[in-house]
């Protein structure tokens, strides 16, 4: 009896034991859930947000660009007037978007860059509205030299910072990828474990259950094969005590 109770604590342990591991890869399971959906939510969605705000600068800086030099190449106060209204909705639409950038952008290296992608921006901005004036005072061929020479620079460093930063958005994308993949990698291994572990217990229990099984059926058979020798002493006892009732006292006092 003392090994079957033995048997039975050891089941219990093992089903404590299979119960701790699977609570355990259940929150190590939802912490990695967590963590890859915080990542990919807030990492992966603002890098796309910023790579979209990063090409719209680009192409309104160069739509920007168009409307300064067909300022200079018409002659009409109204024609000009026009593309000069185009230019500052252009411009406000760039500021924005810079301001926005300004407010989501992270880390030494894209801050620095992103900062003379602000500047480059502001200069370039100050030098097209000189532009439009000396376009409005009559200096269209002064304005055009402008055009492409300071313009058309400010326009080519500004595009060339916006590809290093996309480059650098694009490396913190990949870097984002691989933890995501790291995290569902360790979720795997910690299911599977449950799973063992939990495979492992049951099979322990099973031979545990059959091993008592067995020793209770041996116990019952040999409890059976005792049983019958108790009433054949009594019954050689009985027989004996009674023969000795039969004898007289004299002769036990002989």
């Amino acid at each position: 009896m003392k090994l079957i109770k033995r048997i039975s604590f050891q089941m219990f342990l093992l089903n404590l034991f299979a119960g701790i591991v699977c609570i355990a890869g259940m929150l190590i399971l939802q912490y990695n859930l967590k963590d890859i959906l915080n990542n990919y939510e807030q990492n992966i969605e603002g890098s796309v947000r910023d790579r979209l705000d990063m090409s719209d600068i680009c192409r309104l800086m160069s739509r920007h660009h168009m409307i300064v030099s067909w300022h200079t190449l018409t002659d009409t106060a109204a024609a000009k007037q026009s593309y000069e209204k185009d230019a500052s909705r252009l411009q406000e639409e760039i500021t924005g978007l810079l301001e926005e950038m300004n407010g989501r952008i992270s880390g030494s290296r894209k801050e620095q860059l992103f900062h003379t992608v602000y500047s480059n921006a502001i200069s370039y901005f100050n030098n097209a509205e000189n532009i439009f004036q000396m376009s409005r005072d009559g200096r269209s061929g002064t304005a055009r030299y402008y055009i492409t020479s300071y313009l058309a620079d400010f326009i080519s460093r500004i595009t060339d910072d916006i590809d290093i930063l996309d480059g650098y958005i694009v490396a913190e994308m990949d870097e984002t990828n691989k933890k995501m993949d790291h995290s569902i990698a360790i979720a795997e291994i910690s299911e599977r474990i449950c799973i063992i572990c939990i495979c492992a217990v049951t099979v322990l229990c099973m031979v545990l259950c059959v091993s008592i099984t067995s020793r209770l059926e041996k116990y019952k058979i040999c409890s059976k094969r005792k049983t019958p020798e108790k009433p054949r002493r009594l019954s050689s006892i009985t027989v004996k005590f009674l023969h000795c009732r039969k004898i007289p006292l004299s002769a036990w006092q002989t």
